[in-house]
């Protein structure tokens, strides 16, 4: 979530106003130099496995970094 809408739901929460939840969607976004992507999830574990799989692809070299951590 974005700050500014932390700080909406802040404000909603202070004065006791209830969210309402109109949609059940999760959304991932994927922005390259080449591109913006949305990729719309019903479902956590799919978002984050998106999430998951656009970070390793975008930064290989932690992967990298974890797997010699761990191999110790």
């Amino acid at each position: 979530m974005s700050h500014d809408a932390d700080v909406g739901v802040g404000i909603l929460t202070e004065r006791q106003i209830k969210l309402l939840h109109i949609g059940k969607r999760i959304l991932v976004s994927e922005i390259t130099s080449d591109a913006t992507r949305i990729n719309e999830f019903y479902d956590l574990s799919s978002a984050v496995s998106c999430a998951q799989k656009l970070h390793a692809d975008l930064y290989p070299e932690e992967r990298q970094l974890a797997s010699a951590t761990y191999n110790k």
